[in-house]
């Protein structure tokens, strides 16, 4: 235990190291706010996450977005220690341990999570915890591994409340303990459901308490069906619904390409082999422990590897799958060069350091980079900026992950601006939501309370309000719909009302660019910017048809802000194909394809750029084909299917492929 204490403090410290100082990062601000003011975590959400984070920000240590990361970081030290724990059970060599340790530490996942406030290194925590307590290595005799595995099955009850990913693994691990124990008359079979039960009551006790003080909220108690739609995560399916357990094999090729290629990066280019070879050598081992302990093992590594492809592949790109299946690479790995040496003392010792040297190297090199991520202040200057741009008593709408976050934990944990009211404009419907408003502005709650449909209640709190009032990206997005004329503001805010006018006038876009780049030093720094030029393009020209203006502010983007943002290509090729560039329209939209194959619109666009050309009418056929092929529930798809069906004089295909696209 000595050494995993050793190795939990080595990997703190490491973690610390770029621990992000801002209350805004990404996503990662959203957790940290939401637990101070609202008490609504992202669902299903981690129940006393917000207490510890709390707690964290008593240290006297740095910035509060600081010590709330470094909850993440002690979540990470944890989860080393317990992996060098395990392998110490099974005598692993020093040598293989520190190897071991250095390669999990240096993958971008756990990097990324290390440094940030959000859920994922608790989660991976509390699995690694469970492995630990479940271990097939403690003995079996004596009151040890009774107690081990009740505290694991309490843990583990928890984390299924808490996380997607463990609820869909732990409980048949769990359930398979319980048989086996009652099926041998041990005495875990009679004490484990009563942990079970103890373990509910305390996480279902937080939701029921916030009936009375809403600082304690997790979820919604208000009744039964809210509460249960809270832990599933309802919300999270019904946005993502397309996304999630898609209905083509080509969908979950591409979400299966993207999750290997996210594990190489965590585990560098041989490490997937590895442990592929590592879990079919444990099959074929002679000894029941080895084969129990590969059966558990593919059970998770596969069961991570299904969740990060077809139930959560849109959290790939920020890093929310693969932080479970890096502890179990190196647990696999690690277990298999051990046995291995075995026979070979002495060449042990020259092997093993360059084994972990050809996996640690390249895993680090990709990694290198993140901790000019996790240190950059400019989620934080653009939270600013947006609060910065506001009439005293704004109401601020704001409709990204990225700015809700970032204004909220600027307002409730700095004190900014406490005259605006804010609020995500797409959750307007949530009771907490809600309660928060009339505590600031009854009419407006009231006013937004009694509105039916999404639409109705931003349009609801844009007429309640007697203040100006923000829109983020105006006409895009959840804004679509909103008769809103902007009078002034900035990047990325529109702002109507009495104060609009005292504002000073709208920046040229190029003035605007000029002014953040020094300010954006990473790629993810950049890509916000590039996403609000992009909309703000969308925006122009919806409202105004002005094509030329966005067509100059789409290749100014990327050509200074972010080169690889594929969503800005697919938006200029329609510009261009509209004022007739329809050559620069098809290269542009080919070379957003060339970085994201699957993209819908771009697949459809590029089909109906080519169908006016007989000489590549079959290409685009081919592209729409593609397109419905992907994505079969998508009638748009098969809608421009049934028009290239018909210019080549398919009238039964083209007629099949209205039908499923619900056309008359």
């Amino acid at each position: 235990m000595s050494r995993a204490l050793v190795a939990g403090w080595i990997a703190f410290a490491w973690a610390s190291i770029g621990a992000s100082p801002a209350h805004a990062w990404l996503d990662s601000g959203e957790l940290a706010a939401a637990g101070y003011e609202l008490g609504v975590m992202h669902p299903p959400g981690m129940p006393g996450l917000a207490a510890v984070l709390r707690l964290a920000t008593l240290l006297p240590l740095g910035t509060l977005g600081f010590r709330m990361a470094l909850v993440s970081s002690a979540a990470v030290a944890v989860t080393v220690g317990f992996v060098v724990a395990i392998l110490q059970r099974r005598q692993t060599p020093v040598l293989a341990i520190a190897g071991a340790v250095a390669w999990l530490l240096v993958g971008l996942t756990l990097v990324r999570h290390m440094r940030v406030v959000e859920i994922y290194a608790p989660a991976a925590a509390a699995f690694l915890f469970v492995l630990w307590a479940f271990d097939p290595a403690v003995p079996a005799e004596g009151a040890t591994r009774l107690r081990l595995r009740l505290v694991g099955t309490f843990v583990a009850t928890w984390a299924i409340w808490s996380f997607a990913e463990l609820r869909i693994l732990l409980p048949p691990v769990l359930l398979v303990a319980w048989i086996a124990a009652l099926r041998r008359g041990r005495a875990f079979a009679a004490w484990a459901p009563l942990v079970v039960v103890a373990a509910s009551v305390c996480v279902l006790a937080l939701p029921l308490a916030s009936a009375r003080d809403p600082a304690t909220d997790w979820g919604d108690p208000s009744t039964l069906g809210r509460l249960v739609d809270q832990l599933l995560a309802r919300s999270i399916r019904t946005a993502y619904a397309d996304d999630m357990l898609p209905a083509s094999p080509g969908m979950w090729w591409i979400g299966l390409r993207g999750t290997f290629a996210r594990l190489s990066e965590d585990l560098g280019p041989s490490g997937p082999v590895l442990v592929a070879i590592g879990l079919g050598w444990l099959w074929l081992r002679p000894q029941v422990e080895d084969r129990r302990v590969a059966l558990a093992l593919t059970w998770f590594v596969v069961g991570s590897i299904v969740y990060a492809t077809g139930i959560n592949p849109m959290g790939g790109v920020d890093r929310q799958t693969g932080l479970l299946l890096a502890p179990l690479a190196v647990l696999v790995v690690a277990r298999l060069a051990t046995r291995a040496m075995q026979p070979w003392p002495r060449l042990r010792l020259a092997v093993l350091p360059v084994l972990f040297t050809i996996l640690v190297v390249p895993a680090a090199l990709g990694s290198a980079g993140d901790l000019a991520v996790t240190r950059s202040w400019a989620p934080h200057a653009w939270s600013r900026a947006a609060l910065g741009q506001l009439p005293p008593g704004a109401l601020l709408l704001t409709q990204s992950d990225d700015l809700s976050a970032g204004v909220l934990a600027a307002r409730v944990l700095e004190g900014a601006r406490p005259d605006v009211i804010t609020a995500p404009a797409q959750h307007l419907d949530r009771r907490e939501i809600q309660r928060a408003l009339r505590a600031r502005a009854p009419a407006l709650a009231d006013a937004v309370a009694a509105a039916e449909t999404e639409t109705t209640r931003i349009d609801a709190a844009i007429a309640s309000h007697r203040e100006a009032v923000a829109l983020e990206h105006p006409a895009v997005g959840v804004f679509t719909p909103v008769a809103f004329v902007p009078e002034a503001g900035r990047l990325p805010l529109a702002i109507a009302g009495p104060g609009a006018r005292a504002l000073a006038p709208s920046v040229p876009i190029r003035t605007e660019v000029d002014t953040w780049l020094p300010r954006l030093p990473t790629e993810e720094d950049r890509r916000r910017l590039a996403i609000t030029l992009a909309d703000w393009a969308r925006g122009r020209v919806r409202t105004t048809g002005d094509l030329r203006r966005a067509i100059a502010v789409l290749q100014l983007s990327l050509e200074e802000v972010d080169p690889h943002h594929a969503s800005a290509m697919v938006t200029l090729g329609s510009a261009l194909d509209r004022m007739g560039a329809t050559p620069e329209a098809i290269a542009w939209t080919r070379r957003a394809l060339e970085l994201e194959p699957d993209r819908h619109t771009a697949l459809l666009n590029l089909a109906l750029y080519l169908s006016r050309d007989p000489a590549t009418s079959s290409e685009a056929l081919a592209l729409a084909e593609h397109a419905v092929a992907l994505r079969p529930w998508k009638p748009d798809g098969w809608a421009r299917l049934a028009d290239l069906r018909e210019a080549a004089g398919d009238v039964e295909g083209a007629a099949q492929a209205r039908a499923r696209a619900g056309a008359p």
